[in-house]
């Protein structure tokens, strides 16, 4: 192994950059660059925060990782399912198998037209491919007996582009099409960006840094010409928003090489790429979401690791085979190898997953911590396009079932083994040119139809369902227009909704008896840490979520299930073991009680908003506490003789610390979890509407105040804010030297810098 370090003018951000490449004999630097890596990923593991792989399982192993955790899980999931849901009236399933070379279809795909009717028996299995040749899909079904179609009565249809909206019209629960309406909002380029930085803006730049600093041109462009005289040894890349197999992308030289006649993209480029061979490569993963409600998302095992054909040489940037990995651009290289057998996965320019991860445990690197990382990315990434997504779906009134999206993510390691996201492609590429390609993909597709359950329903009775469901589309819209009934997917589940529950986890179980080589990602043992990713409360998500890992393993299992919470400075982590350290109801009352208090301390009355008022007072004078007010008192005295209430019954001096680390998003989320019968409608009155709590509310109204103080000058910032910085003092409205205006909104959407209780109190008050 050698390390080539880059000069200083080649580094990326990173401070440590150098590049890592295996060579065939290695040398003194070998046992450098693993002990290196050992030091940094045993940091790294301390620090994690977000989902444990041991209860998900890695890919790359074909099928071999297994853990206590996931064999038990596998087990008590089976038996669930066997002994709660034993009939099934629903029509059959369809099985798929992979196919062999023999087996492709050698004609093209139809012509690319669509019908509305249909005049094929009603017992026939029908698939509908459009916008797309997709011959490995085709063959799959055609050797399944299914029949192509024109119409739009199909069982299964595969688009090649983003789907139009009236594909969606009137589908009855067991047909299937290939993509969510909107899911296109990740797989541009240019809409990639823009959901993804607004995650970062939101909550932090620090959980959403897997992308490298991009501009949107020509919108952005005076923007991206000073960064590059800014940075003048970085290195940029063009790509076109909406293109694919590497076209229209090129190392950017100078500003002036871009056309603006055009939009694109234009990114800092990662100049330490992690090498193996002195190659460069990325990594293609698949990705299948089966459902947006709840959010349901799995991992194929394996993917390909995708190779440059040409050394990689930093300094000469017009060598697209050094520095580009797409299979359609090395493929024309006359270097360019490609794989003979399937079982040799680790030869040539393009190897499996498998083989990759082999060769990384050869260099030292970790990979269970490397694609735990990777996992994070995904969840985060989905997450970003989940509400428009679920918007569309609910004006569509498309049902929970009847879409999946097989994205294709390519991320690309540094040799700091840090993963960056660089595209998400909605229709990869299903290509069977090699071996290799065609049993991957071949054992991919047919994998993600046994999944996603195809059924072969009864055609003359599903059309009676059609017009009920156009009927009841059309009740809804109309609702809508009577009244404003909001986002309703982000209210809370009430009792009538039982059956809805019990529908929502017997689906979700299934689906995972019906995996194959897929693992599920999301949900997983830790993943109510992306909570606060979502822009509501999800009751669907928290209903699977709560059965799969907390009912499910009630009576039976006693792993330590541990979880761990940000503390106020981002490197420290506690830990907390859920089973000794709970936390009730009146805990996080005490805390939040006393957060509002401090954020009312700097507000005059007059200030409040009225149904900030009204709720308060509701709250105050609640039939759940054990006294009447005096009168006379303000709001924030009544708040603190409640508070003094709480602290009479006593609590736990220990868990305090865990508390004030939490959010005020969080510890609302956790309070209303906790709360039951008297003490949900005492909780319910602190919330303005079904998703936003008074101080989350009040924390975003001040952050709105001192962004606005803050266009005045500093000067003037200075005097007119009423914060002080006081050691031990409660700073409602931190200072803002060291903020820029995206990290003042983060700081208080999070509640990072906002209510978190020190020693004394500021009693000033401002409006």
């Amino acid at each position: 192994m050698s390390l080539i370090y880059m000069s200083e003018s080649h580094r990326s951000n990173s401070e440590d950059a150098f590049i890592i490449s295996i060579q065939s004999h290695p040398n003194d630097y070998q046992v450098t660059a693993k002990r290196w890596m050992k030091t940094k990923q045993n940091s790294e593991k301390v620090s994690w925060i977000g989902l444990d792989l041991q209860s998900v399982g890695k890919v790359g192993t074909k099928g071999n990782f297994n853990s206590p955790f996931l064999t038990s899980m596998n087990e008590k999931i089976s038996n669930f399912l066997r002994e709660n849901f034993v009939e099934d009236t629903r029509p059959p399933l369809i099985t798929f198998t992979p196919i062999t070379e023999e087996q492709l279809c050698k004609e093209a795909a139809p012509i690319n037209i669509y019908s509305k009717g249909c005049f094929h028996q009603q017992n026939e299995m029908l698939y509908r491919v459009f916008k797309t040749d997709a011959r490995l899909v085709r063959s799959i079904l055609d050797c399944a007996g299914f029949v192509s179609t024109d119409c739009h009565d199909w069982n299964i249809m595969w688009v090649g582009s983003s789907g139009q909206n009236y594909l969606y019209e009137g589908l009855n629960e067991f047909q299937k099409i290939n993509h969510f309406p909107n899911s296109f909002e990740l797989t541009r380029k240019d809409k990639m960006y823009i959901n993804i930085n607004a995650q970062a803006t939101n909550y932090g730049k620090e959980d959403y840094n897997f992308i490298p600093e991009t501009f949107l041109l020509p919108e952005q462009y005076n923007d991206f010409y000073a960064a590059f005289h800014r940075n003048k040894g970085s290195m940029w890349i063009h790509k076109p928003n909406g293109s694919s197999q590497g076209k229209g992308i090129f190392l950017v030289s100078s500003p002036n090489d871009i056309p603006l006649n055009t939009a694109c993209v234009v990114s800092k480029y990662i100049s330490n790429p992690l090498l193996i061979n002195e190659l460069k490569f990325d990594i293609r993963i698949y990705v299948l979401v089966s459902s947006f409600d709840p959010l349901r998302i799995y991992i194929y095992d394996e993917g390909l690791a995708r190779f440059a054909s040409e050394i990689y040489n930093p300094v000469n940037i017009n060598n697209r085979f050094s520095h580009l990995t797409n299979y359609s651009v090395n493929k024309k290289n006359e270097k360019f190898i490609q794989n003979k057998d399937w079982r040799q996965d680790n030869i040539g320019h393009k190897w499996s997953l498998a083989a990759l991860n082999t060769e990384l445990e050869t260099m030292g690197i970790d990979t269970v911590l490397l694609w735990t990382k990777i996992y994070d990315i995904i969840i985060k990434s989905i997450i970003s396009i989940e509400p428009l997504v679920l918007d569309s779906l609910r004006n569509l009134s498309v049902k929970r079932n009847n879409c999946f999206d097989l994205f294709g993510f390519d991320v690309l390691i540094d040799s700091n083994l840090k993963p960056w996201l660089l595209e998400v492609n909605l229709s990869p590429s299903m290509a069977t040119d090699s071996p290799l390609d065609l049993h991957i993909k071949s054992n991919l597709i047919s994998d993600t139809f046994n999944l996603i359950g195809v059924r072969a329903f009864d055609r003359k009775k599903e059309t009676v369902n059609k017009v009920k469901a156009r009927i009841k589309a059309r009740q809804i819209q109309l609702a809508r227009d009577r009244k404003k009934i909001g986002d309703q997917s982000f209210s809370f589940i009430k009792e009538s909704n039982q059956g809805k529950s019990e529908e929502i986890i017997k689906e979700a179980l299934e689906e995972y008896e019906r995996r194959g080589n897929f693992l599920r990602i999301y949900p997983s043992k830790g993943c109510d840490h992306y909570e606060r990713f979502f822009s509501g409360i999800r009751p669907n998500n928290k209903i699977l979520f709560k059965f799969l890992y907390n009912d499910l393993w009630e009576e039976n299992y006693n792993l330590p299930l541990k979880t761990v919470i940000k503390e106020v400075p981002l490197s420290k982590v506690i830990h907390v073991t859920e089973e000794n350290e709970s936390i009730n109801f009146d805990e996080l009352m005490i805390e939040y009680i006393l957060r509002l208090s401090h954020a009312l301390n700097v507000l005059t009355e007059d200030c409040l908003k009225q149904e900030w008022k009204l709720n308060i007072e509701y709250f105050v004078n609640h039939q759940y506490w054990g006294s009447p007010l005096k009168n006379l008192q303000t709001i924030n005295q009544k708040i603190e003789d409640r508070a003094t209430e709480l602290r009479k019954k006593g609590f736990d001096n220990k868990k305090m610390p865990v508390i004030k680390a939490l959010s005020a998003i969080r510890l609302e989320i956790m309070l209303r979890n906790t709360a039951k019968n008297v003490q949900l409608d005492l909780i319910n009155s602190l919330f303005v509407d079904d998703k936003v709590g008074i101080l989350s509310d009040i924390i975003k109204w001040l952050s709105n105040k001192a962004q606005k103080f803050s266009l005045v000058g500093r000067k003037k910032s200075k005097e007119d804010n009423s914060s002080t910085n006081h050691a031990g003092s409660f700073s409602p409205i931190p200072s803002f030297r060291n903020y820029s205006t995206a990290g003042k909104k983060s700081a208080f959407l999070n509640g990072r810098n906002l209510g978190r209780r020190t020693f004394n109190v500021n009693n000033s008050s401002h409006c």
